[in-house]
């Protein structure tokens, strides 16, 4: 009769294997440690760019209804110079006289000059905020710099022109900084 011979593996291949599938393990850990820091950085990018194009444009909405000046209208869009240009002050149209439209007898625009709004950057909280009869709305969080410019700021604008510059920060867990910067112009009523 036929003996079969059974052979194990010495205790040298073991560890060679050990050794081979340990190193496969780090590599395979390393790649998709990579893998992450890269998705995270990809996702925290789009997150702040489409944060800051929303407010951005929420802002932009709101400043066309304003106006520079005109008859019968305050002096409305009101920027400080350069370096304190992170805030705007303005007035919107409203219907003051109740007849259902935002115009007086006269055909000026009614404006509401005892609500005045602001877009008010506030380093401290990183906050772009809506500040309007005593209500706060956040436009934006991690908000690293904010800059108004209209005329008197900047002598390329046209007088019926405003740009806001508008800079969001944010970290990801792996440490890494991000930040996005936008401008949009608004073009007034007039």
């Amino acid at each position: 009769m036929m003996r079969r011979q059974e052979r194990a593996f010495s205790v040298a291949e073991i560890l060679v294997a050990s050794a081979i599938l340990t190193g496969l393990g780090v590599m395979a850990a390393g790649w998709m440690i990579g893998a992450w820091d890269a998705w995270a950085t990809v996702t925290t990018q789009s997150d702040l760019r489409t944060r800051m194009q929303q407010a951005l444009s929420r802002m932009a909405t709101e400043l066309r209804d304003t106006t520079r000046a005109g008859a019968g209208s305050p002096p409305n869009v009101a920027i400080p110079p350069a370096p304190g240009n992170t805030m705007l002050t303005f007035y919107l149209p409203a219907d003051l006289d109740g007849n259902g439209l935002i115009t007086d007898v006269s055909g000026n625009t009614e404006w509401n000059i005892a609500l005045p709004v602001q877009f008010v950057y506030l380093p401290n909280t990183r906050q772009l905020q809506r500040i309007a009869g005593g209500a706060i709305q956040v436009i934006a969080n991690d908000v690293a710099a904010v800059a108004f410019a209209d005329r008197t700021i900047d002598p390329q604008l046209n007088l019926d022109e405003v740009r806001m510059t508008l800079t969001l920060q944010q970290t990801t867990a792996q440490r890494r900084t991000l930040s996005a910067t936008a401008a949009a112009s608004v073009k007034l009523r007039n």
